[in-house]
């Protein structure tokens, strides 16, 4: 036990395939091969297991995250609608890893200036009177 928590795997049957999923959220994934036999033969399986995999991820991440992570996972989705290609969609997602990657070691680096450089949400708040109510 870790954490209080079983480490006992528990599968999934999705159509012909078994998916090993554990108590601590993780997904075991079938090998590449069949993974890539899947892509040629079966796509609609392989985009059933990676949505999986996803969700699983995602609803084992502490409450507090969850809604980050499904913001992220959303902006990807997007991303990879927009492209023409798969290799074309992992190319824009390695780059996003990589911008995100890049800010984190800004941050971390040079905490100051990214604090400063960070854009502030100001706006100018307007009264209005409340027009005279006569009888």
């Amino acid at each position: 036990m870790q954490n209080g928590k079983s480490r006992e795997i528990s599968k999934l049957r999705l159509k012909d395939v078994d998916v090993r999923k554990t108590a601590l959220g993780r997904v075991e994934l079938p090998n590449f091969d069949e993974l890539m036999r899947l892509a040629s033969e079966n796509p609609e399986q392989l985009e059933s297991i990676r949505k999986n995999a996803i969700e699983t991820v995602i609803n084992g991440a502490p409450k507090h995250m969850r809604e980050r992570l499904q913001g992220l996972q959303f902006q990807i989705d997007m991303e990879r609608k927009r492209c023409k290609n798969p290799v074309q969609a992992c190319m824009k997602i390695s780059s996003m890893m990589n911008d995100s990657i890049a800010e984190l070691r800004y941050a971390l680096n040079q905490p100051d200036d990214y604090l400063k450089s960070r854009t502030k949400h100001e706006a100018k708040v307007l009264s209005f009177t409340s027009p005279s109510r006569t009888k």
